[in-house]
């Protein structure tokens, strides 16, 4: 990865995984990175002491559309534009779909699609009004 000297990107899913691995790239190439998950672990504590000001966690539970909307306040995804967005964060649905109960069903609904729509949605809205580009991974 080249280098994204002070680019503003924000990862979904940033504290296990393969989420935490592009966070870490993305901070090694000198971006400036704003992440979620529901709780923040010592790597990402790790992230802080290292990285300083350039990383940002912010707790979310993507399941949850009132913590949704609460994320894209306090990221600034409006009011702030950023070079880019991953929407990493994933749950898997384990078992068959039939036996699946429908929270179940709701909740990985709400991750993998609701929050990213949302999310997406904010993210290009300021684009739009910063009147700037960016790049949008799915």
């Amino acid at each position: 990865m080249g280098d994204l000297n002070n680019k503003r990107i924000f990862v979904t899913g940033g504290s296990k995984g393969l989420g935490l691995e592009i966070c870490q790239a993305l901070l090694n190439s000198n971006a400036r990175v704003v992440t979620c998950a529901r709780s923040k672990t010592s790597k990402l504590e790790d992230f802080e002491n290292k990285f300083g000001k350039a990383f940002t966690f912010i707790p979310a539970d993507l399941s949850n559309e009132e913590s949704v909307l609460s994320l894209i306040d306090q990221a600034g995804l409006i009011t702030q534009p950023y070079d880019g967005f991953v929407a990493n964060a994933a749950i898997g649905a384990d078992g068959l779909l039939t036996m699946m109960p429908k929270a179940g069903i709701q909740q990985a609904l709400n991750v993998n699609l609701y929050s990213v729509i949302l999310l997406t949605q904010a993210v290009l809205k300021g684009l739009l009004a910063s009147q700037t580009s960016g790049s949008i991974v799915f």
